[in-house]
């Protein structure tokens, strides 16, 4: 340990060194291609990037780091609703869901890389669920608009135990703008919970079902709204171009059925408005 570089005793967000650290790549389920890359250093230095160009990624995680002789332990607490990307939903695994990881130890003397699987991609977690005893509970929500207006979350359940509670909330800043909450029946049923999105900003809707203290699930949506008056001239542009493009007759396919209308509605010999 004696050896650590003075740059790997760096705390500041996202400025740590890289070359004296352990790093943790998840594969992202709901956004194919893309994966988020969260290092830590030996002092609890934190960086985190996206394979896409996510702006605005600063996920809320933590890390806790410790050092004995021979090296140093990482541990790591990732909430997976801060791997989202703008419109897009995150929710809490389900049974038979598949996720990908590779963890990777950099080290600067020696001059070293080591990684968890030989394969880039990984390993392959998938959720299985209990060994034995009842089957858990699960869930699907689906949020059926991400845009200004009245929207709601519906929500599949099974398996759900008695006393169960989901809520839905738009939240801004961090703080709650408004909350729905149903009960839920016990086993198999489903619920909507509707919510409005009105404000421009940056938004998260989330979904959760709750039991006494305990969050059996959550799903959480990113949604960043321009505001009404951008829409609405976005839109107003949209037509304008859309009928000088037909005024123009720029597609062939216009103009060819424009001329087989006009000889439909003027037969030859006919002056338009006779027959």
């Amino acid at each position: 340990m004696e050896r650590l570089s003075m740059d790997a005793r760096k705390t500041a967000r996202d400025e740590i060194d890289r070359n004296e650290s352990a790093e943790i790549i998840l594969h992202i389920p709901w956004d194919k291609g893309n994966c988020v890359l969260l290092a830590a250093s030996p002092s609890g230095g934190r960086f985190d990037l996206s394979s896409k160009s996510w702006t605005g990624l600063n996920p809320d995680w933590q890390c806790a780091t410790g050092r004995f002789a021979e090296g140093w332990t990482l541990e790591a607490r990732i909430p997976f609703t801060e791997l989202i990307g703008p419109g897009q939903v995150a929710a809490t695994p389900q049974v038979e869901d598949v996720w990908r990881m590779q963890v990777y130890r950099k080290q600067s003397d020696p001059r070293e890389v080591s990684q968890w699987l030989p394969t880039g991609s990984g390993a392959a977690l998938k959720f299985s669920g209990r060994k034995d005893g009842p089957e858990l509970p699960t869930f699907t929500a689906a949020f059926s608009s991400l845009s200004h207006g009245p929207s709601a979350c519906n929500l599949t359940c099974r398996n759900t135990p008695a006393g169960a509670v989901a809520r839905c909330a738009v939240i801004r800043a961090g703080t709650p703008m408004e909350q729905t909450e149903k009960s839920l029946p016990n086993g198999e049923g489903k619920a909507e919970l509707p919510y409005r999105l009105i404000d421009a900003g940056e938004h998260r809707v989330r979904t959760q079902v709750i039991t006494g203290k305990q969050v059996l699930f959550v799903a959480e949506a990113r949604v960043s709204l321009t505001p009404v008056t951008e829409s609405v001239k976005s839109l107003e542009k949209e037509v304008t171009e859309a009928k000088k493009s037909v005024a123009d007759d720029r597609h062939p396919e216009f103009a060819r059925i424009r001329k087989e209308g006009n000889s439909e509605t003027n037969p030859p010999g006919l002056a338009p408005g006779e027959g």
